[in-house]
């Protein structure tokens, strides 16, 4: 059995959880007051709504590395996890972690054993 706790808080509450079932939940009906509030979240958040489109205007509102939409901590190794605020520290999983994980770096090697003749005649010899 699972049971979600909705608590009513102060709209800038300040509230530390620490407990292992996670963040407390709050109740918005208002689209505005939802990404307000939202915006405020350190680390990921979770939307639930019957509306998907009021679920993406929400979202769009956020600056956390993810949102979940009538679901959460549901992860699929190929989409990015965390890298805004709380929620870590860069990407890991999908594509971007590859941004974060690596760089690029261009290695040349000649191989043929004859002289390159850059510029045509004698001008060469100082580079070989």
């Amino acid at each position: 059995m699972f049971v979600v706790q909705v608590i009513e808080l102060a709209e800038h509450a300040d509230v530390q959880v620490q407990i292992a079932v996670g963040l407390p939940t709050q109740v918005f009906h208002e689209v505005d007051h939802a990404g307000a509030v939202g915006a405020g979240v350190d680390e990921r958040v979770a939307v639930w709504t019957r509306d998907v489109a009021r679920a993406h205007r929400v979202a769009s509102r956020l600056e956390t590395g993810m949102v979940w939409v009538n679901d959460h901590h549901r992860l699929d190794p190929s989409s990015p996890w965390g890298g805004v605020r709380d929620s870590g520290i860069g990407r890991e999983g999908g594509w971007e972690s590859f941004h974060d994980f690596t760089h690029v770096r261009a290695i040349t090697v000649r191989t043929a054993p004859d002289d390159v003749d850059w510029y045509g005649g004698t001008a060469t010899e100082r580079l070989n």
